[in-house]
């Protein structure tokens, strides 16, 4: 039995929400304190990752509420080391997909995905 939960968002072109959504939705999470909150920014221009770097240098003080990284999943091996890494960790695991849903990595996230 997984005891994680792993949500992604995806579509096959940019400019729709993706990222806003996982976004909103981590801070939801983090705010309700529902579980430890992680969220993987698959997307090649990496804005959450990008955000997170320019908020922990403008607020030093303030501890994140959740955790981002930044992943490659252009191949089968590169996805399927990061499911591996995430099928027994704790807490909700967000993707935030690339826009383009044609790239090797993308079949198996979405197939591992609640």
């Amino acid at each position: 039995m997984r005891k994680n939960i792993t949500i992604t968002w995806a579509n096959e072109k940019g400019g729709v929400g993706k990222t806003t959504l996982c976004t909103l939705f981590a801070n939801y999470l983090s705010e309700k304190k529902v579980s430890d909150v992680c969220v993987l920014d698959c997307d090649r221009q990496h804005s959450i990752v990008d955000k997170r770097r320019f908020d922990s240098q403008s607020l030093q003080t303030e501890k994140p509420p959740y955790e981002v990284k930044q992943i490659e999943i252009d191949s089968l091996q590169q996805s399927a080391q990061l499911l591996k890494s995430v099928k027994n960790a704790n807490g909700i695991y967000l993707f935030d997909s690339p826009g383009n849903i044609y790239l090797e990595g993308m079949v198996p996230l979405l197939g591992f995905s609640d």
